[in-house]
């Protein structure tokens, strides 16, 4: 029987890795090469470089012995990009049964709270791992002490740039953040925002879809689908617990030079009817 090892003290004890077992010197070597290969993987994304090499290492552990090293992750606290690779080969190995315990890791401060990590890299591993248990084309979260941190930009993403113009759309709305809300609309979705807002302000229309709650621990999923349109996409969205809540088209345009770090921006001319179908699906439990 293979005997125990721990990957996520790997990193403190990097020195003595050629001392330790192969497959998780073989582990530390792969995810150290590079840090940002190790960020931002989800089902359907151009796969970082190395990413076959750790996979197959990991893909010797089973469901146990994964279960087993996030046991220890959780009682150590996070030990850097090794988390994240078992957080996804967990989702990866055990699928949509690995939903509830990756969410609650999520929703745990010692991970989840951008107090903690204020560049929200950890939740953003997290999001991608629950994406992938659920095949998704993202998850997007918030957290109850967020502070409107900068975000660190995932390396891929399907279709490109698409997930990640509607991921800051729907992460300043979560967040209650009108200024980056603004910031992530198109010229059309603008001027229907305006139409929205006459008569109110922003934190006025915000508490009024989101029934009066306060930003906090908000989380929506969805999966972006093709239409012959190349600028418009069909969106399924999951509430927090992986339901299905709604679905939407949603338009995009191409994001003009210095305007977003995304490539494109939401634009639908019809937004009060989309921000409607998120706000159902963010107080959906």
């Amino acid at each position: 029987m293979k005997a125990h090892f721990t990957v996520a003290l790997l990193i403190a004890s990097c020195g003595t890795c050629a001392s330790q077992q192969p497959w998780a010197a073989n582990l530390i070597d792969l995810l150290t090469y590079d840090r940002e290969a190790a960020m931002g993987f989800s089902q359907g994304c151009r796969k970082p470089p190395h990413f076959d090499e750790a996979e197959k290492i990991l893909s010797g552990l089973s469901v146990r012995d994964l279960e087993g090293e996030i046991d220890v992750i959780e009682r150590r606290g996070y030990a850097g990009e090794v988390a994240q690779w078992i957080w996804l080969e967990y989702a990866r190995v055990k699928g949509a049964g690995a939903f509830q315990r990756l969410r609650e890791i999520e929703q745990n401060p010692a991970f989840g709270s951008d107090q903690q990590f204020g560049d929200d890299s950890v939740r953003r591993e997290l999001d991608s791992a629950l994406a992938l248990s659920l095949g998704l084309t993202s998850y997007v979260s918030s957290s109850p002490d967020d502070h409107l941190a900068a975000h660190v930009r995932y390396i891929c993403s399907p279709p490109e740039g698409h997930r990640d113009a509607l991921d800051d759309f729907l992460r300043a709305f979560e967040r209650d953040d009108e200024l980056s809300f603004k910031r992530s609309l198109g010229s059309d979705a603008y001027i229907a925002l305006g139409s929205l807002l006459k008569g109110t302000q922003w934190n006025q229309l915000w508490a009024a879809m989101l029934r009066d709650k306060r930003p906090g621990d908000f989380a929506i999923g969805y999966e972006l689908v093709s239409t012959r349109l190349d600028t418009t996409f069909s969106v399924r969205f999951k509430s927090s617990s992986g339901a299905d809540c709604g679905s939407y088209q949603v338009k995009f345009i191409p994001t003009a030079r210095g305007i977003s770090s995304a490539p494109f921006l939401v634009d639908n001319s019809d937004l009060g009817g989309l921000l409607q179908v998120i706000a159902t699906c963010l107080v959906k439990n």
